[in-house]
């Protein structure tokens, strides 16, 4: 059936319909396209801010892998430099592993840096000056290492000293502190960039949901201002028209939203929803048609439904826009939203609510990430931090074991030079002494009584003098570690507890002696009569410092130095020893002075009181005896020194004592063979013998011995030096013993070299008489030795 449309009439108002009809038509129009250009302008710099925003957040992450590509380089270097020290201190080849990843590391984060820095000048310009000092510390690692190889361990330690090592690693560390600080910098404004970005995108986003409301409420208005005004009969053509402009606009507007990658949505007082975009129905998993007029908690659960309706009353409620985040699943995954609510008023009144939501998931993700990383670069940072403190710590003490070894070191060395310069003259300084000693004795025995009386204190005051000067030399002798020494097993309480009638004779009744001796205590292994001089040294040392009188204190103890001590120590192993300590109650000494006690010509006594040889023959006999001594002192507090001697394990054989007799003679047929270079010392040792009653013949070197063995088949004892041109003492014994195998023989020398002398300690069953010996020295020796008993150390009982 065919409706009939009421049209006016023509002849009323022909010519304003058209009119009217263009007005709306080109109004229409033009409100849409207005509308629609802010839309997609709006639209754009949404989307523009939100790419603004992702850039910043990558650039961060760019930073961050700068900062720990840097990081990483420095602490290859750091550890290259331990190991380059351990390797130079040590020899141990493990430390060379951190060299070989320090040049491998440093040179990979090298290339790493100049890949991400290759977009800032400044930051190019920082890495290739580290590039230079990464080569330059390599090349420094690589000649200190060299020369620890080929053994110039002191080279190295000098070129490790020098500072050049530490000036290339502060400027490492320098130039790395400047790319950190340069990333930090533009780290900085890249969060700023971040944030303004964010704001400027919510920004947007309101602006192009408001303007979208606007469009539709405008264009709703325009429509029904345009209805009102016209008459009669164009009323309902108006409204179709009208109505195909809204649907035009709705068309329109829909199309726009459908178009954003954010939920669009308006809902009205009751929490329904009026409008809904593509992407808001893809949250919940329908048509954006199906949303209009139903509720949150027809499509989610009913927890998020209830935190989303609340944000929405609150904002109707309020009358003001607010930004949250909220959690909603997507697909069975959980989504988190950046969402901006504005209220919707017509003619000021609040109908409804209008949103737009930003899906930050990915965002919140890489700002956890981010979080991650720079918590995880943190913990790195106090890590290496507390590795470099404790690498410091160490470094700083190896430095001072370093200085207190290299002390030792020059000590040892001073002490080894002094000790060549006294060896070098004690072999003719010692020759000449046996000529005036022996010389005098065989005077003294030509006096009858009849000359002048003068005549026998002068040769007893040249005696004297000479004795003195024999002693001085020993004393020399001693401390360079060069006498001959004949230890033996012997029980330290024993020798102590014997001793005190000769120190009290010696040190005087204003000092009081006190000895402490301990239980149980070990058997020490050491030569008797040099560990007695050295006691009594020491004791008088303390006597000395006790002017006024005092207290010394002997004391013995069982002692084990373990490897912690021994470390400190030149020349020193760990193991059992025997510890004798003397002490005194005397004025003791500064620091600087007790560093220096053991010097030879040290002396802080008046001029003529001492000659500084007291301690330092001590401390010769205490190091050749393999032991240790060591001082302790305070000023106004006294002194300590403590003598560590080996412990012996064996058994101990009382020595027989010889008793006292007169002087020994000789017998014609026992016929002795002399061998010295120095003519003088051999007639003199040649008279002595005739005087004791002995035949002798003699020689000036070892050839000449041996053929006067050859001529003298009745010899009876070799006699002979040590040092001596072509062939030494001890080769010529030996060569004789194999055509004499009952040969006796007797050593003799002011200078012991390792030919009857081994570790400072004379051979097992050699028989020595040491340079300058007295009359009676010579003839109770050569008597011995005849008798098969002048061997100077023996072998001990085990």
């Amino acid at each position: 059936m065919n409706r009939k449309l009421d049209l006016p009439d023509p002849a009323v108002a022909v010519a304003p319909r058209p009119m009217a009809r263009d007005l709306v038509r080109w109004l229409s129009i033009c409100a849409v396209f207005l509308a629609v250009a802010a839309l997609v302008v709006l639209a754009w710099g949404a989307q523009s801010a939100q790419r603004t925003r992702q850039d910043a957040v990558n650039w961060e992450a760019h930073s961050l892998q700068v900062m720990l590509a840097s990081e990483r380089l420095l602490s290859a270097y750091l550890d290259g430099e331990t190991g380059q020290r351990g390797y130079v201190l040590t020899q141990d080849k493990t430390y060379l592993e951190p060299l070989t990843a320090a040049r491998t590391v440093g040179a990979a984060q090298e290339l790493r840096l100049i890949e991400l820095t290759k977009d800032n000048p400044a930051q190019v310009r920082n890495v290739e000056a580290l590039g230079v000092l990464n080569r330059l510390r390599v090349r420094q690692f690589d000649q200190v290492v060299a020369l620890a190889q080929a053994g110039k361990v002191n080279a190295a330690r000098e070129l490790i000293l020098s500072g050049q090592g530490k000036t290339a690693m502060e400027a490492i560390r320098a130039r790395t502190a400047l790319i950190g600080a340069e990333e930090q910098r533009r780290l900085a404004i890249r969060r700023a960039d971040a944030i303004a970005a964010t704001s400027t995108s919510e920004t947007y986003t309101g602006l192009l949901s408001g303007v979208g409301v606007l469009l539709i409420l405008a264009t709703g208005a325009l429509a029904v201002t345009l209805v009102r005004r016209r008459e009669g009969a164009l009323v309902e053509r108006t409204r179709a028209e009208v109505a195909d402009v809204v649907r035009l606009n709705r068309d329109l507007l829909q199309t726009v939203i459908d178009g954003s990658h954010d939920p669009i949505f308006a809902k009205d007082l009751s929490g329904a929803f009026v409008l809904a975009n593509r992407r808001m129905g893809e949250v919940y998993g329908v048509r954006p048609q199906d949303m209009l007029g139903r509720f949150d908690r027809d499509f989610a659960e009913p927890d998020v439904a209830d935190a989303l309706t609340r944000v929405d009353q609150e904002v109707m409620a309020s009358g003001q826009a607010q930004t949250v985040e909220e959690a909603v699943p997507e697909r069975g995954e959980m989504r988190i939203f950046l969402s901006s609510k504005v209220p919707w008023r017509v003619d000021d009144k609040v109908v409804g609510v209008i949103g737009i939501a930003r899906d930050v998931t990915e965002m919140k993700q890489a700002e956890r990430v981010l979080v991650a990383a720079n918590d995880e670069l943190e913990v790195r940072v106090r890590a290496r931090t507390s590795d470099l403190q404790d690498a410091l710590a160490d470094a700083t003490s190896q430095a001072g074991q370093r200085a207190a070894a290299e002390a030792q070191m020059r000590q040892m060395q001073k002490m080894e030079s002094i000790g060549q310069l006294t060896g070098g003259i004690a072999h003719d300084f010692n020759n000449m002494l046996a000529i005036v000693v022996g010389s005098l004795d065989m005077a003294r025995r030509r006096l009858n009584g009849s000359e002048d009386p003068k005549v026998r204190v002068c040769i007893d005051n040249a005696g004297e003098g000479a004795t003195r000067a024999a002693g001085l030399t020993a004393r020399l002798l001693a401390f360079s570690r060069q006498q001959p020494l004949a230890p033996e097993a012997l029980d330290p309480n024993k020798l102590v507890s014997g001793m005190s009638e000769l120190l009290r004779r010696t040190l005087g009744d204003h000092i009081r002696i006190e000895t402490v001796l301990a239980g149980g205590l070990w058997a020490a292994f050491a030569d008797a009569a040099q560990l007695e001089s050295a006691i009594v040294n020491l004791a008088v040392n303390g006597r000395d410092a006790m002017s006024e009188g005092g207290k010394l204190t002997i004391e013995t103890s069982n002692a084990h130095l373990d490897d912690s001590y021994v470390a400190g120590e030149l020349e020193l192993e760990a193991g059992q020893y025997v510890l004798i300590s003397v002490s005194d109650s005397g004025t003791g000494m500064a620091p600087d002075v007790a560093a220096k006690a053991f010097d030879p010509f040290y002396t802080t006594k008046d001029v003529g009181k001492g000659t500084g040889l007291g301690l330092s023959q001590v401390f010769g006999f205490i190091k050749q005896s393999g032991g240790h001594i060591k001082i302790y002192s305070e000023v106004g507090h006294g002194t300590t020194l403590k003598i560590y001697l080996p412990r012996y394990s064996g058994l101990i054989v009382d020595a027989i004592k010889p008793t006292q007799e007169t002087t020994p003679l000789g017998d014609l047929s026992q016929i002795i063979l002399v061998v010295e270079d120095e003519a003088k010392v051999r007639h003199m040792a040649v008279d002595a013998l005739r005087e004791l009653g002995y035949t002798v013949v003699q020689a000036e070197n070892g050839q000449q011995a041996l053929e006067q063995l050859t001529l003298q088949p009745a010899i009876s004892m070799l006699f002979t030096d040590i040092v001596m041109p072509d062939m030494n003492g001890r080769l010529l014994a030996e060569e004789a013993l194999k055509r004499r195998p009952d040969l006796k023989v007797l050593y003799t020398t002011g200078y012991t070299r390792n030919a009857v002398v081994h570790n400072g300690m004379l051979d097992v069953g050699v028989a020595f008489l040491s340079k300058p010996y007295t009359f009676e020295q010579l003839a109770r020796k050569v008597r011995d030795v005849m008798r098969d008993a002048g061997a100077n150390r023996l072998k001990v009982a085990t």
